[in-house]
């Protein structure tokens, strides 16, 4: 499929695709995963991060020791929670 358009709603982006032609087609597809290649997604602005890129990072303190690694972003509501590993450790939130 092919994005036509995309814009953000709330903490979502509502796209609508060529080859869908109506909202009936569309609901088929709704609560369904889908791919977008990175050249194809929105544009966000200075300061935002798509989560798959945060995930894999590594995070330190303000000294510079290592925390550990992000390994998901949970979004339970209105703020995004990092949880993250660290071999031999229990996973910090």
């Amino acid at each position: 499929y092919h994005v036509a358009s995309a814009r953000f709603h709330k903490q979502f982006v509502l796209a609508s695709f060529k080859e869908i032609p109506d909202r009936n087609t569309a609901e088929l597809f709704s609560k369904k995963a889908i791919q977008v290649r990175r050249e194809d997604l929105v544009e966000l602005p200075e300061g935002r991060y798509y989560i798959f890129d945060i995930i894999g990072l590594e995070v330190q303190d303000t000294m510079g020791n290592v925390l550990g690694t992000v390994t998901d972003v949970l979004q339970p509501g209105a703020n995004d929670v990092y949880v993250v590993s660290k071999d031999g450790e229990p996973d910090q939130l």
